[in-house]
């Protein structure tokens, strides 16, 4: 009988990984009498790498005469983006506080505890002035607006908004922002006349991060716009990185670069990655298979519903009802179409 729990094999991984660390951290503490400082075990799901060997080359290239200018107009750039965006997600928080708030109570209906004070919300999201619980009339555009994913801010929220195969891709991306954000911070300290004591990474769980050390004292001692400019270097650089991400895939750019590579984009259908262990199609669909249409929904179409991607329709028509598990007849199929390669469901 086939199991409906999800695998545990990725807990036990997770616990096996951790466990194993937190056992080499004690053999050399048992043997070495002493554990190495660039390479602390902080609690027993977090390990950080420290090293100064970057100091010399971050000073270096800070200190250049030759970019000495660029760097002090760039990170001059960075702090009006960072005050900037920092006023924008603030109005985004709040504009989502006010959309879930008012989702709740539209969704609450007669269980509102209070007119008065649901009131305000339900108006600043689009409804009645005079909302006093579930109206007959139209829903409030709100409550339209959230049925169809509008939201202002998307969590990503791994095997939910994000696909558990693209956890890996995610995690290494986010090492990679948090890297570039972390040699701004270091870039403009130097810029500053803050050296850098140290720089390195850390392991919190499945959670990849970065860190600098700076001196407060020295810091302190800054001038306003220098310790704004410190600030602000991190999300300045991670802003300039997206820009940089988002040109070279418009431009095609990047596409092209993965095409040499031998990869291939696939917009209008899904690829098969991977067939699970105990599914009816285990050694009957290969990898690799390029999936163009599921029963009568042409993964390609737009107009076809279930979301705005084809792997949105591809999770749409299977988890929609009367797909997966469903036990109806089958569909009508061109006789054309149906002939059987020896590989799957003729």
């Amino acid at each position: 009988m086939e199991s409906s729990y999800p695998s545990l094999l990725p807990v036990l991984w997770f616990v096996g990984a951790w466990a194993l660390v937190n056992l080499g951290f004690v053999l050399a503490r048992l043997v070495c009498r002493r554990t190495s400082d660039s390479v602390e075990l902080v609690s027993p799901l977090h390990v950080r790498i420290t090293t100064r060997a970057l100091n010399g080359a971050v000073e270096a290239i800070a200190q250049s005469p030759r970019i000495a200018r660029v760097l002090d107009g760039f990170y001059a750039a960075g702090v009006l983006v960072g005050v900037a965006s920092m006023v924008l997600c603030t109005g985004l928080l709040g504009i989502a506080a006010i959309q879930i708030a008012a989702a709740i109570g539209i969704r609450a209906g007669a269980a509102l505890p209070s007119v008065d004070l649901w009131q305000p919300l339900v108006a600043l999201a689009g409804g009645s002035a005079g909302y006093a619980g579930p109206a007959e009339g139209p829903e409030p555009r709100l409550g339209r607006r959230l049925a169809g994913d509008a939201q202002v801010l998307q969590p990503i929220i791994p095997g939910v908004t994000l696909p558990a195969g693209h956890l890996w891709h995610y995690l290494v991306a986010l090492a990679a922002c948090a890297v570039i954000h972390e040699l701004g911070h270091a870039c403009a300290a130097a810029r500053a006349r803050v050296p850098m004591r140290a720089c390195g990474v850390f392991l919190l769980g499945i959670y990849p991060g970065a860190f600098v050390e700076l001196c407060p004292r020295l810091v302190a001692r800054s001038g306003v716009g220098r310790r704004l400019r410190i600030v602000c270097a991190g999300v300045w650089h991670n802003a300039v990185t997206a820009l940089a991400v988002w040109a070279l895939v418009r431009s095609g750019g990047l596409g092209a670069a993965f095409a040499r590579a031998g990869w291939s984009q696939v917009t209008d259908a899904v690829v098969v990655t991977e067939v699970a262990g105990h599914s009816p199609l285990q050694g009957r669909l290969p990898l690799r298979s390029i999936v163009h249409r599921i029963d009568d929904v042409r993964l390609g179409n737009a107009s076809a519903g279930f979301g705005a991607t084809a792997i949105a329709r591809w999770t749409g028509v299977l988890t929609a009802g009367g797909g997966r598990g469903s036990t109806d007849a089958g569909f009508c199929v061109d006789a054309r179409a149906n002939q059987d390669d020896g590989l799957c469901c003729e």
